[in-house]
């Protein structure tokens, strides 16, 4: 193989590499999004989002209380929200996900269809969690928030059963 055969195939083997990684980079899980894993220390996860994100402070109004919280904004969009322990706020305590940009291995994100994550997934229950609808399935302990407004009202949320979703409704949001 000649030296221009090789740089050529070095390269490639470079740029499918960082995809790859880049790709697990927003992978979400139980317990993470990406390199952002609940319990590690703000400081770092501040950090770790300057990298690739502009990080704004923000805040949560939930149970009647006004929670600090940071914005990852990419290109103007909305990426996630990282939510501080409270009242001690030193280690990353929730992560919100707004944006399709991190999906689950089965590429199941913001945007997906419940028919979508019923596919890869064993439904668990759907029930209300604050303002949000929450489809727990049982593959993980996270919240796939569906529009209240997709959910046919005449139905008890906590006696919904999967057959009762409408397919086409959509996950708005991802809490871990």
């Amino acid at each position: 193989m000649n030296r221009s055969a090789i740089l050529l195939l070095s390269a490639l083997i470079a740029y499918l590499c960082q995809s790859c990684a880049q790709q697990d980079e927003r992978i979400i899980s139980n317990t993470m999004a990406g390199a952002f894993e609940k319990h590690m220390p703000m400081e770092i996860a501040l950090h770790t989002a300057q990298e690739k994100y502009t990080v704004e402070k923000s805040s949560l109004f939930l149970e009647g209380i006004d929670y600090t919280a940071y914005d990852l904004m990419y290109d103007g969009e909305l990426v996630m929200k990282l939510e501080p322990s409270y009242p001690d706020a030193s280690v990353l305590w929730r992560i919100w996900i707004y944006s399709n940009r991190y999906t689950t291995s089965a590429g199941i994100g913001v945007g997906s269809t419940v028919e979508e994550v019923l596919q890869h997934y064993t439904f668990d229950v759907l029930r209300a969690e604050g303002a949000l609808m929450c489809l727990f399935v049982k593959e993980f302990s996270i919240c796939f928030a569906i529009d209240p407004g997709d959910i046919p009202p005449q139905r008890p949320v906590n006696k919904v059963m999967p057959e009762n979703l409408p397919d086409e409704a959509k996950i708005s949001l991802i809490l871990l």
